[in-house]
This record gives C-alpha cells, structure tokens and sequence, in this order.
C-alpha cells in the first residue's frame, strides 16, 4: 500500500499462526456481459495468514481465487529462499501473486548493478524454488510500487537502468525450467507530490512487450490534506496523471490485461459519511461503500483481470472493521458465477530477447527522505467533530430481513466520456437483480447486476428510478429515484 502502510505491514506478524489449509476455490468465469463482473478476485491478509484468507473467503459470495504475499526485501535470502512462505501457501493448493522485491533494503545494492545481471542468481533460485512447490505459474509483481520512495527499488530518475534490470529477471527466471510466470508490471496510482515529479513519464519505465503480460495499479481512497468526498475523489483517481484512465491506455495501447492487485481503504482521519474533511496530513473517506462500489464497477466495465482487495490494517473488513466496505464488496462479489473448469489463464509471453548489451551508467540519485506520518497521532482539526461509533457487522444470519440501497447517489458522468458505476444493494437475500425502466440517459445502460456503463451522448441532469429484487421467495423488492449530472 502506497508510502503510508506497506512499509510496516511486516512488523505486524503474528508469532505463531494456526495452521488452516484452504480447498482450492472456484475460477471466476471469464469476460461477459451476461456474466456479471469478470475478475478474479484476491486479498491479502498479512504475511502467510492462510487461515485468515480461509475466514475471509468464508463471508463472501465466492470463494477466494488467488492467494496474495509478498517476499521479504530486508535480504536476499528473503527474496529467493522464503521456503517457510512458500510451502505455507503451496498447502493451500491456491494459484498465486507474489510481490517480488528487486532489491533487498541491505543497502550497497543498485537497479544499475542489477542491470548488468550481477544479480540474476538470485532470481534463477527464487524461480527454482516456486517452480519445485508447485507455483511455476504463479503472477509476479516484480518490484511492485517502483514508484514509491518507500521501496529500495524506488525507480525515479533511472529509468533505463530499471528497465534493464526487469529485463535481466524476466529472462532469467523464464529460462528454469518449468517455469510459466505471469510478469505484472505494476505502480501505485500517482500521489501529485515530489515523488511523482522525480518519476517523469511513468511511460518511460515500461519495459516492453516481451518482458510484461499484465499491467497493474495500486488503488487506495487516501487523499492529502483534503478529502473531497467520494464522488469527486473518484474523479480523481480516473482522471489524474497515472489514474485509472493513463492505465487503461497504457493497457489498450499494449495489448495487455491490466489488475488492481491493492484495493483499500486510506489511512488518517474522515468525516462521517465519507464526507469532505480537511486536515494536515493523510485524510481518506473511512468506511466507504462509495469508494469500492465506483472501483469495482470500474474494473468491471474495463475487464480487468484480477482484483485483490487489502484486507489489512485501516481497511481491514475482519473482525466487524468497516461493515459498510464488507457490504460493498459482498454486493459486487454476489453476482460472479462459479464455474467448475480450471480458470483461464492469460499465458505469458514467451518470446525470448536477448538482455541487452548497453552499458547502463551508474548514477547515484539523492532523493528526499521520505516524510513519516505518525497516523496514531494525526490531530483533527478543533472546529471538526468525528463522533466515534462502534458497529459490529452482522453474521450470515443477523442480515436485516428488509431489503435497501447502500448506494445514496451517483458520480458525475461527462457527455462522450466512458462512465461506470455500480449500484449497492444489501439485506434480504443475495444475490440482487436491478432493473430500469425510465429516465437513463442515452447511450448508458444497467445491467442485472448493478453496473451502470456506457458512454453519455448528451448533457443534462436525469432522473430515473432504480429497481433492486432479492433472491428469496417470494422476491423481496425495492425502488429509489437517482439522479445523475452528466457535464
């Protein structure tokens, strides 16, 4: 996650953890219209946790597709020989991503010296070692976040020492054989400050064709100083450099799959109802049904591959943390159909290139220290009131029997521009099943599910009525006006 979490969720691991194995879930059926959303979905839940994997799963409406760690970057024993790790998560027979250090946090190590394949052995082992536990087609997030300065492997200015480097490890790593990796080339949505200024052209990073199959991107709902409220915060994150609509286009323009591997919720204070706030430091929206109803409806109607929701910290759903969030994922997790063939997987690229040749300079880039943001001590402003509320989250029983709309509004939309959205039902009996029959603006249409998309052909604020039917018998059902501002 971003600078604000990531860099302390290994301090946070239990001593001893209760061996649980996980049956192997369900794929998640491929692209289609009738079908519903189409990714598979993952979480993480702290390093090795299988057993909290395995509860989590059990909430929702599917099980679990993937499983999600990350090798230890404090050595390099940590990067390639992890045998704890990954024997803990071959028991659990699941498919995996892996995030996979580039460099470990020892110090005297560089993308430079790794560009010239002093460091491939490494690699060639870790490679060795997944393909020998069973996981020689797992998805590797090879250096993830690259453009976090909490990372060794903190990219900015070294653009084609990076690239390089990549190209060393995927060469290497394809070359044991057994092996059938996934590369996923993978940033986390851009922060606006000096950290994005010191990347440039996030373009300039990409390795080519041949040593990438996925491209991924981090999302968090954290803002700066303001929180804008979710509807214009989610604005943002489509329009921003490096959001959601550069990495669409990075996508299309490559011909590549594209995931969220880190979906979550932000750190700091919030306002009740995810409303606007200011304050000095990390802000986010909270518990925010909103933020994860916009994201999932979003990767929905822009076929992304895998979504794997941070199940961790501030935007952890275990336990009766962030009830509202619980209910937004189980809405959208609810309409995906099992089915019993293995998952189709994406195949890698297999095209072999030759590293290159190029001697790449070794330069020292001096970056500013990263700033530490004590979250436990972010004073709210005096003239703000937060009134601090404990909600337990219901059990599968305890769901209200009435039927209702988690979704209060919908977010702007723009005349020609790609819009995507997801209406929130909760209550009764899932799965829900939506229907329309006035009012939608022309060109965007609602599918059973919940997912409002298309593309708005005219300006103006329309009305329309939304109908949301249970699964029970007889059906439960439920209307709401909404009203939607297409600029």
């Amino acid at each position: 996650m971003g600078q604000f979490v990531k860099a302390i969720h290994r301090n946070w691991i239990a001593a001893f953890l209760v061996v649980l194995l996980v049956s192997t879930g369900f794929g998640l059926q491929s692209n289609s219209a009738a079908a519903g959303p189409s990714w598979r979905f993952s979480a993480y839940d702290n390093v090795g946790n299988t057993a909290g994997l395995t509860k989590l799963s059990s909430t929702l409406p599917q099980p679990i597709a993937l499983g999600s760690d990350y090798f230890d970057e404090r050595s390099w024993a940590g990067v390639d020989s992890d045998m704890w790790l990954i024997q803990r998560w071959r028991a659990t027979n699941l498919p995996m991503v892996w995030g996979v250090p580039m460099l470990p946090s020892t110090g005297g190590v560089s993308l430079a010296t790794g560009a010239t394949g002093a460091y491939n052995s490494y690699f060639s082992l870790l490679a060795s070692n997944l393909v020998a536990n069973g996981q020689g087609s797992s998805t590797l997030r090879l250096g993830w976040e690259f453009n976090m300065p909490s990372f060794p492997w903190f990219a900015a200015g070294q653009a084609p020492a990076f690239v390089a480097y990549w190209q060393q490890i995927v060469n290497t790593m394809r070359a044991v054989p057994g092996a059938n990796f996934t590369f996923e080339w993978n940033v986390s949505r851009g922060a606006g400050g000096w950290s994005d200024k010191a990347m440039g052209n996030f373009d300039n990073y990409y390795p080519g064709d041949a040593y990438v199959d996925v491209v991924g991107l981090d999302v968090y709902d954290q803002a700066w100083n303001t929180y804008p409220g979710p509807a214009q915060e989610f604005q943002n994150i489509q329009a921003q450099p490096w959001g959601l609509n550069w990495i669409s286009g990075l996508a299309a323009a490559h011909g590549k799959a594209m995931a969220i591997p880190e979906l979550g919720l932000g750190v700091g204070p919030s306002a009740p109802n995810s409303g606007v706030f200011t304050a000095t430091g990390p802000v986010c929206g909270g518990d925010n049904p909103a933020f994860i109803t916009d994201m999932m409806g979003w990767a929905a109607a822009n076929h992304v591959r895998d979504v794997g929701f941070w199940d961790y910290g501030p935007s952890s759903i275990d336990n009766g943390a962030n009830p509202l969030t619980a209910a937004a994922l189980r809405q959208a997790l609810a309409n995906m159909v099992p089915i019993t063939s293995p998952t189709t997987t994406i195949p890698p690229t297999t095209t072999t290139v030759p590293p290159t040749t190029t001697t790449v300079p070794v330069t020292t880039t001096t970056v500013p220290p990263t700033t530490t943001v004590p979250v436990t001590t972010t004073t709210v402003p005096p003239t703000t009131t937060v009134p601090v509320t404990t909600t337990t989250i219901k059990t599968e029983q305890e769901i209200p029997r009435s039927l209702y709309f988690v979704t209060s509004g919908l977010p702007n939309g723009h005349r020609s521009a790609q819009y995507s959205t997801l209406i929130l039902a909760y209550g009764a009996r899932a799965p829900y099943t939506f229907t329309t029959s006035d009012g939608l603006p022309s060109g965007l249409k609602l599918r059973i599910d919940g997912v409002l998309s298309g593309i708005p052909s005219r300006a103006g604020m329309y009305r329309f009525t939304v109908k949301a039917s249970d699964s029970s018998s007889p059906t439960k059902s439920i209307s709401k006006v909404f009203a939607l501002n297409v600029l």
